[in-house]
């Protein structure tokens, strides 16, 4: 509420309006008046079906329309911070006074004298002398009370510490209804779990957690395991790729030497002019040449096979190691496998691990027959190289 000189708020349909230019001989009827012409309505209301209503405190009345509203807003003093005026009907202002109406006598009859009755029939100037009285003695008695204005603080301050009592002591009984019902709410969660996950629910919780922990790093130390044989089978694949080169240069070094002292004795022959050993010389070189391609390509297929072996374990053992991860991951988000489920699955992982480093021990296996093959087909076919070397030399 503005204190202003000449300025008094008015809430009209939740909305506050601001009267200015009032005076002391301003009345109710007159900021009606005003307030009606600024709300720009298509129809015209009428002023006589409109009062002001006083508030304070959560109390109502209705002022009459000669009520001098400037004298009325000073004469509050302290208490205009919480007094307010507002527009309303006729319909309320009865509603209203209806309300406060008093039954009087053992017959509960009704005054016939009431204040609105009392007015109507006084002429205006009476009413106006009447309103100045009124006013002034209320500035008299202000006068000589100062005090009133203390008993009505120590008044609101005794209404608002009841208030506040009956507040706290309903928010007291809502905490305690809200206790109960969160008791009663655990509780019922408490036998549910029960009966889901049996008494001992909260110790298995913890006790799943830390068996997931060692499932996690027993899947670490396999994943780990893994690699290092997967390091052993791409050297064990260096190494006899390393071999078989090396056999076959040191085979290929060989026989270009044989040709040599072929090509020596072929010389030697022509020189001769023996046509006929020179011919089967050639025969028996050409028998030894084949004998020897074909055993190079045998020697090449198996080392085509090892090597298509590895590949197979090389890219198996990807495999294993990508689901391996993916279960790692799977078992750090799951919350809801028992115990028992995690060791299946780990006895699972291990007997896979084992049947893995099965087939690597087949195929190191494999790798070493075909080697020992290989050498041998190598050594049978120098022998027989040099065999033919010394048949050559006896028939020449």
């Amino acid at each position: 509420m503005d204190s202003v000189e000449g300025r008094i708020s008015v809430w009209v349909r939740a909305e506050e309006k601001l009267a200015f230019g009032l005076s002391k001989r301003t009345t109710c009827a007159d900021v009606v008046k005003a307030l009606l012409k600024d709300l720009k309505q298509p129809e015209p209301l009428l002023p006589h079906r409109y009062s002001i209503a006083e508030k304070w405190r959560g109390l109502q009345r209705v002022l009459p329309d000669r009520t001098r509203i400037w004298r009325l807003w000073v004469a509050w003093g302290e208490e205009r911070d919480r007094v307010r005026f507002v527009l309303v009907g006729c319909s309320e202002a009865a509603r209203s006074a209806e309300a406060r109406v008093v039954l009087l006598g053992k017959h509960n009859l009704v005054s016939k004298w009431t204040p609105g009755s009392y007015l109507t029939e006084v002429p205006m100037d009476k009413q106006r002398r009447i309103v100045r009285k009124a006013f002034k003695k209320l500035e008299k008695m202000q006068r000589k009370q100062p005090s009133s204005s203390g008993a009505g603080k120590l008044q609101a301050l005794a209404r608002l510490v009841v208030s506040q009592d009956r507040t706290i002591r309903l928010q007291a009984l809502r905490i305690q209804q809200l206790d109960a019902e969160i008791e009663r709410r655990e509780a019922e969660v408490h036998l549910d779990r029960t009966r889901t996950h049996g008494v001992d629910y909260v110790q298995n919780t913890y006790l799943f957690e830390r068996a997931a922990e060692d499932m996690n790093d027993t899947a670490v130390s396999h994943l780990f395991q893994c690699q290092e044989e997967l390091r052993e089978q791409e050297a064990l694949t260096d190494m006899l790729t390393a071999q078989k080169e090396d056999k076959f240069n040191r085979h290929w070094m060989r026989r270009r030497r044989v040709e040599d002292e072929e090509e020596e004795t072929s010389a030697s022959f022509i020189a001769a002019g023996d046509e006929m050993l020179l011919k089967e010389r050639l025969r028996r070189l050409l028998d030894v040449i084949l004998f020897v391609g074909l055993r190079l390509r045998s020697d090449l297929e198996a080392i085509r096979g090892d090597l298509e072996l590895s590949r197979q374990i090389c890219s198996s053992r990807e495999e294993e190691m990508k689901d391996l991860l993916e279960k790692i991951n799977s078992l750090g988000s799951e919350d809801g496998v028992d115990t028992q489920g995690g060791a299946d699955e780990a006895q699972r992982m291990t007997s896979s691990l084992e049947r893995k480093s099965e087939w690597v021990e087949q195929a190191r296996g494999l790798s070493k027959c075909d080697d020992d093959d290989s050498d041998t087909g190598l050594s049978s076919l120098h022998s027989q190289e040099s065999d033919s070397v010394t048949v050559c030399q006896s028939l020449v």
